[in-house]
């Protein structure tokens, strides 16, 4: 069976990872995205924008009912998908993405789904371009200083994993530049 890859996508908010959903999900090629379930909040602009996202929204009662292999919390809400979803992914797509704002979890993705390519990739974007984004958005200012507020935190913790990351995706112009990096992320791997 041939060896598909897997890419982890982390990365501070607003650094582009729905855009990547977005993206990924408009080619019409073998690559998919892994849908998790979450306890957050849709938010609403989101709601608003109708954003392609890579979530499931429900409430903690159901989401402890799914009784998910693969779960994590972060910013106070639980995130998790199946073993099973993952596995229907890695049968029918070629490239599958998963975004996960958790290196351990990581870790243990990568050591469990050894035989196939499991590669982790940050997405960074200036924080100029982050608050422009979010301004996009229809974010007010405060929803941007609290999301902006996380960012120094998720440097952090890319800065103490740096070592992990097979791959840095930099944001930092327009989204068809963005879509080539993707574009050559997936050509990379698919060699």
């Amino acid at each position: 069976m041939k060896q598909k890859n897997i890419f982890l996508i982390d990365g501070a908010s607003g650094t582009g990872k729905s855009d990547f959903v977005e993206y990924i999900n408009s080619l019409n090629n073998k690559s998919g995205f892994v849908i998790k379930s979450t306890t957050r909040k849709i938010r609403d602009y989101e709601k608003k924008n109708a954003i392609n996202l890579d979530l499931k929204f429900c409430t903690q009662l159901k989401f402890d009912s799914l009784k998910l292999e693969y779960h994590y919390e972060y910013e106070k809400h639980q995130y998790g998908f199946s073993k099973k979803e993952l596995n229907d992914l890695i049968e029918k797509c070629e490239n599958i993405f998963l975004i996960i704002r958790n290196v351990p979890l990581m870790r243990k993705l990568k050591k469990e789904f050894k035989e196939q390519n499991v590669v982790s990739v940050w997405v960074y974007s200036d924080i100029s371009k982050i608050k422009e984004r979010l301004r996009e958005q229809d974010c007010n200012e405060e929803q941007i200083k609290f999301r902006v507020s996380r960012i120094e935190k998720t440097y952090k913790d890319y800065v103490l994993n740096s070592a992990f990351f097979d791959e840095v995706v930099i944001n930092n112009s327009d989204k068809e530049a963005y879509h080539q990096l993707i574009d050559s992320l997936i050509k990379k791997y698919s060699n």
